[in-house]
């Protein structure tokens, strides 16, 4: 009896682990049905970018079944406490790995401050599902420093950069690929430094050339080289180059280079070098026996260098001197990065933002227009009113014409108040900055003011990066399902800015960053006579007529006035210094009224010069308002009030006073960091030459 008993328990704790057992695997979360995604992310060039620059993100994408959507990436803005959205489409046949790649701007990334997401069919109405493997959000910190690429057949050809990096001044050589090489300019804003040595160019897809060239133009600084093979290197790329290659030589010393590098360079055997002819505007740095070894040229904002020797060939490559030599001739370019990795703003970006609130169109009517209103409104509702009651013996109506006038004067004061702020109006300032060949570099603010609530979505023609931002009272990155309020699709031919549940009366702010583009160019000739006096003219080759004109040479600035299409203006006589750098308020003083009529040219000018210190000291600067480029809204052309600053750079040649001599008066010559005792930037011991 006992024995079955204890059988009989046996039994029924078995029989309730087996249920428990059940209950158990019933409740354990099954895999959804659907496709299992697995994600893979690089920003940069082998995770290599610089803070607050446009860098590429690639973003792998596998799945194991067919299924097409939307890739949605949202990322925080460096310094600016807002977030951007960025989306694009794409296809996954089963089993294939497709890459997706962005535009984003770098910063420290954590999985706080951005995310990676993918909606079947499209972001805004598709459903969101969830990355079977991989992370789903970037983990990745900027360089600090200077950032040097190369594209070279041997990958050891800059080596001995890396000697530099004992110094205070970071230096970060990467190897690139001609797969990584990109067709957007934008993408290489992290590079300081390109070296193209003994490259097949004539391998890289035009796009990808032409942006390199653009990168240049903007500012890049690129240096081809090769010695016999450089033919090879400048293929496709000869516009960039400031000689005109002619054949080799083989030579036995290389006096300058140890002179330039202060160390003893000794040649066991001959090396070979290009051969070549200076093009008209550039200069032979180092020469050797007769040839240019070193030469270079500007070309737009950016530099060109060529070298006439292979840069991995010994006995040069392994010179205890190669890196101080190349230090010395990018000294100015290297040791400026310090400033540029610690840039706490967004520069020019974040000035304008300031003087989009400016909106002509929409500014109030004038305070006495509403002070005439109530009195008029007290007058006739008091002795007016009272008197003519009175005159007919109808007080009693007093009960319902007061509240009546009331009314009226209500109305009159809300449509007077709200007069012009019914329809799209938008408000847009662009910085064109000139590089004096043909080209410009495009910045347009745009903001733009909607009268009702609901959905807006904006296109702009072009290649264009694009950050925005909201202003109707709700966190930018926010929405249902972690779905972003804005989202920015850029797209072969033109950008989309979707902007969803705008509230009633609220604004909208875009940033577009435009790649180069063809102007025209300002001709300007100016000499400096033996006094130091600035002679010459200017002639505006632009197709558009400008007003303000003025030229800031040396610490003065000079009044052109109004300088419409071919005319050409001298330079005045007279001008007007200025020691404490307010050339906004000489070019345009403030008013002795309430009414700023030139808030927005004097915000935009000082905004200029405090981002072009020392770099574009001597410029000029003039305006228009006529429009150009622009944008669709919920494919509509809104009213523009538009105001376009244009700036070049200028150049001034200088007349010998006494032979092989040139006085050069103060403030002509900007001046150029040479070498930096600092990690940090914020108070430093920097040597200027």
């Amino acid at each position: 009896m006992y024995i079955s008993v204890k059988r009989g328990m046996y039994a029924l704790i078995l029989c309730m682990l087996v249920i428990a057992t059940v209950v158990v695997g019933t409740t354990q979360p099954a895999h959804a049905a659907g496709p299992r995604i697995s994600v893979e992310s690089e920003i940069g060039y082998n995770g290599s970018y610089k803070m607050n620059k446009w860098t590429p993100l690639t973003i792998t994408l596998k799945s194991d079944e067919d299924i097409s959507g939307e890739v949605v990436v949202q990322v925080e803005i460096p310094y600016s406490g807002s977030s951007q959205t960025y989306v694009k489409k794409v296809d996954l046949p089963a089993g294939t790995a497709k890459q997706v790649t962005f535009g984003i701007i770098g910063n420290s990334f954590n999985k706080n401050n951005n995310s990676i997401r993918f909606y079947k069919g499209s972001a805004e109405a598709g459903k969101n599902i969830a990355f079977a493997s991989g992370e789903a959000y970037l983990q990745t910190a900027p360089l600090g420093g200077a950032v040097i690429g190369q594209l070279a057949s041997d990958p050891d050809s800059l080596n001995f950069i890396n000697l530099l990096n004992n110094r205070n001044n970071p230096i970060n050589v990467l190897a690139l690929a001609p797969e990584q090489m990109p067709e957007d300019a934008a993408m290489l804003s992290s590079l300081d430094v390109l070296f193209l040595n003994n490259f097949a160019s004539d391998t890289l897809e035009e796009g990808k050339k032409q942006a390199i060239s653009t990168w240049v133009h903007q500012g890049g600084t690129l240096v081809l080289a090769g010695g016999p093979s450089y033919l090879k290197t400048v293929k496709g790329l000869e516009s960039l180059s400031p000689v005109e290659y002619s054949g080799t030589m083989d030579i036995s010393s290389l006096p300058e280079m140890e002179k330039l590098a202060n160390k003893e360079l000794k040649l066991d055997h001959t090396i070979s070098i290009s051969t070549a002819q200076l093009k008209s505007g550039a200069d032979s740095v180092i020469n050797a026996q007769g040839e240019p070894l070193i030469a270079s040229w500007s070309l737009g904002k950016g530099k060109v260098f060529y070298a006439a020797y292979d840069l991995a060939a010994e006995p040069v490559h392994s010179w205890g001197g190669h890196a101080d030599f190349w230090n010395s001739l990018l000294q100015s370019k290297v040791s400026g990065s310090v400033m540029d990795r610690n840039n706490g703003t967004q520069g020019m970006k974040n000035s304008l933002d300031n003087y989009l609130s400016y909106f002509p169109s929409l500014a109030l009517p004038p305070f006495s227009l509403f002070f005439w209103l109530l009195v008029g409104y007290a007058v006739l509702v008091a002795p007016v009113l009272y008197y003519v009651l009175k005159r007919f013996d109808r007080r009693e109506w007093a009960w319902f014409l007061i509240p009546l006038i009331a009314i009226i004067t209500s109305v009159s004061i809300y449509v007077t108040g709200t007069s012009g702020k019914s329809s799209l109006q938008a408000h847009m300032l662009n910085v064109v900055e000139l590089d004096g060949q043909g080209q410009g570099e495009q910045l347009t603010a745009s903001a733009l003011f909607v009268p009702r609530g609901g959905n807006y979505e904006f296109e702009i023609p072009g290649a264009t990066h694009v950050t925005s931002k909201r202003e109707d009272g709700y966190i930018s990155g926010g929405g249902e399902e972690g779905i972003s309020r804005q989202l920015i699709r850029e797209q072969v031919g033109n950008t989309t800015v979707y902007l969803k549940d705008m509230t009633h009366r609220s604004m909208a702010k875009l940033w577009i960053e435009q790649q180069t583009g063809s102007f025209g160019s300002l001709d300007i000739e100016i000499a400096l006579d033996t006094k130091g006096v600035p002679q010459g003219n200017v002639t505006n080759r632009l197709d558009r007529d400008l007003s303000d004109a003025a030229l800031i040479l040396g610490g003065n600035i000079f009044v052109l006035g109004e300088l419409a299409k071919d005319q050409t203006v001298q330079i005045p006589a007279n001008y007007t210094s200025s020691t404490n750098g307010s050339y906004s308020s000489i070019l345009f003083p403030y008013p002795s009224g309430p009414e700023d009529e030139k808030n927005r040219e004097r915000g935009m000018m000082n905004s200029l010069l405090e981002q072009n210190t020392g770099s574009m000291r001597n410029m000029l600067i003039a305006w228009s308002k006529d429009s150009f480029g622009g944008y669709t809204v919920n494919g509509k052309n809104p009213a523009t009030d538009q105001l376009n600053m244009w700036v070049q750079p200028v150049t001034v040649q200088f007349t010998p006073s006494k032979a092989n001599e040139i006085d050069v008066p103060y403030g002509y010559i900007p001046a150029q960091i040479t070498s930096v005792s600092t990690m940090g930037w914020g108070r430093t011991t920097a040597q200027i030459d």
